[in-house]
């Protein structure tokens, strides 16, 4: 009896020992998941503002580049010949049979132009060719000169240099296009025509009265049919003395995005990869540089694409609050609301 006893005693004590180490356990396994999703979250948001402050500095270049080609424009206009400027416009860029103006092929396969010496990588398109007064063709080919050389000069930053004209006229710098500008140069239509597209009508000055830099909702490149390059285009406004001549303009692909977010992926994700618990996050996605401007993004992100998705939805960070959301634990969600950094060489200064 004796016996049973003790054992029955010992085996209450082992039982009590057993529960208790599992009530310790789970107290312990929930303090350090607890303590290990906030390091996580907090390793996201700081990747997130990173890479929104990294894109923050691409607009800001794409700003400084249009402010640069302005003050350019304005000297060369003020030096140019206007009857030369003319006859140099109507030799490089020859109305055609159809009515359009193109440019020729030296432009783009290279060659030396009296005015500014050599250039290559430049296709051109002007819808109503016959139209142009010689006051439109002056201030085309100072446009031109300006395209050609900054085009260069920026390559190592930017891979085109454009200037649209408010009439459905379009000069691009891009050697390294793989169509090589061949559907402006010969093949477009003589009725194309995007002055009524997104990047057309936010440059109208009834429509952007401070000429400030805004940048397109997604979309595909205007000589592509097939829409299988997504991009967006940062312009700005071309002004001087108070006549609208079109705006530059920069665009920048997707897949140049994707590249650009990959280089360097977010910390935790060092620390999640191959994990099943996804994060999903929701941001504001401002598609233009105006305050008052946002979509909402939402995606269900796997860790081989972050970075990239991040990358877009931060193309123009900056301009309002944005709320992240993070739930590394489907049962929980957390809230981080904080402004992102905002130089104010990011918020679209007037000219």
């Amino acid at each position: 009896m004796r016996l049973s006893l003790t054992t029955k005693l010992l085996g209450g004590i082992v039982a009590t020992i057993v529960v208790l180490a599992a009530i310790a356990t789970f107290f312990a396994i929930r303090g350090f998941s607890a303590q290990h999703e906030a390091l996580f979250a907090a390793d996201f948001e700081k990747a997130v503002e990173n890479r929104a402050e990294q894109e923050s500095n691409l607009f800001r270049d794409i700003r400084n580049a249009h402010l640069a080609a302005d003050v350019n424009l304005e000297r060369k206009a003020a030096a140019l010949d206007p009857e030369e400027a003319a006859a140099l416009f109507d030799r490089y860029f020859p109305l055609q049979a159809d009515g359009t103006r193109r440019s020729l092929d030296i432009l783009f396969e290279g060659g030396r132009v009296e005015t500014i010496g050599e250039v290559y990588g430049v296709g051109a398109f002007f819808a109503d060719g016959a139209a142009l007064t010689t006051e439109d063709k002056v201030a085309i080919w100072a446009a031109f000169e300006v395209v050609a050389e900054s085009g260069q000069a920026l390559f190592g930053q930017f891979s085109n240099f454009i200037f649209a004209t408010p009439n459905n006229g379009l000069m691009i710098f891009g050697p390294t296009r793989s169509d090589r500008l061949v559907y402006y140069r010969k093949e477009a239509p003589a009725d194309f025509s995007f002055s009524h597209l997104e990047m057309s009508q936010m440059m109208l000055p009834e429509n952007n009265p401070q000429g400030a830099t805004r940048c397109t909702e997604l979309t595909t490149l205007l000589s592509d049919s097939n829409g299988v390059e997504l991009m967006t285009g940062c312009y700005t406004p071309v002004r001087v003395d108070g006549r609208h001549l079109g705006s530059w303009g920069v665009t920048v692909t997707v897949s140049g995005l994707f590249r650009r977010a990959v280089a360097s992926p977010p910390v935790a994700a060092l620390h999640w990869r191959g994990s099943r618990r996804l994060p999903r996050a929701i941001s504001s996605w401002p598609s233009r540089c105006t305050p008052a401007s946002s979509t909402v993004a939402a995606a269900s992100l796997s860790w081989s694409s972050w970075c990239a998705t991040a990358s877009i939805t931060s193309m123009v960070p900056a301009l309002s609050p944005m709320c992240l959301r993070l739930a590394p634990f489907p049962s929980r969600m957390r809230t981080f609301r904080r402004p992102w950094p905002r130089p104010q060489s990011m918020v679209c200064p007037s000219r």
